[in-house]
């Protein structure tokens, strides 16, 4: 169990990410995008709505991009602006909630790419977590009441896999940081392992 949560307050996670080359937010946040995918694919599936194929394209490039493979500033940008004309309606329900969250994830962690503003990998994460935490709400086997709602959806291991998730991957980004060419090889490892650790609920 992920005993110490406090370290996912934005301002605490803020603190570790300013400890990280820019680089080393992206892809943080390229690894909570990319978990997030599949929800998107689900949306897609149960409605027949959106582009799958552009949101899975993007994350491609912005892993080719933290590989060293160009992807100009300006087609990131329009990536950006094409994905936000994709949230979903009012009427889509908890999927549309759910696909939502993962194009915001993959919004702010290209966002993040042009620049390495921590403030972007916060909040992938935050929509990385956010979704396992409105999953377990969702369940209706927590009263959100209770005085320690809280602390039980935190404690669900749902949501302690995705806490546990970040921060191993936190870790390693630090880790790889301090060695010269060290994100370089550790990128290949978080894509395959994020889309390994897709977030589903199957």
């Amino acid at each position: 169990m992920v005993k110490d949560i406090s370290i996912f307050k934005k301002e605490l996670l803020s603190e570790r990410l300013s400890k990280i080359p820019p680089a080393g937010r992206a892809a943080f946040a390229a690894a909570c995008a990319q978990r997030l995918a599949p929800l998107y694919a689900r949306y897609k599936m149960l409605t027949g709505k959106g582009r799958l194929k552009f949101l899975e394209e993007t994350l491609d490039k912005l892993w080719a991009h933290l590989q060293e493979i160009h992807f100009p500033v300006a087609e990131r940008s329009q990536c950006v602006k094409k994905l936000g004309k994709l949230l979903t309606d009012e009427d889509d329900g908890m999927d549309g909630g759910y696909a939502d969250d993962a194009l915001l994830a993959a919004i702010y962690a290209v966002n993040c790419s042009m620049g390495g503003e921590k403030l972007y990998a916060v909040r992938s994460s935050k929509y990385a977590f956010e979704v396992c935490y409105s999953y377990v709400l969702s369940r209706g086997d927590i009263d959100y009441h209770l005085p320690n709602s809280t602390q039980l959806i935190y404690s669900d291991p749902i949501a302690q896999a995705e806490l546990a998730r970040q921060q191993r991957d936190l870790d390693e980004i630090t880790a790889a940081c301090q060695e010269p060419g060290g994100l370089l090889a550790l990128i290949p490892t978080l894509r395959a392992r994020a889309i390994a650790e897709a977030i589903t609920f199957e």
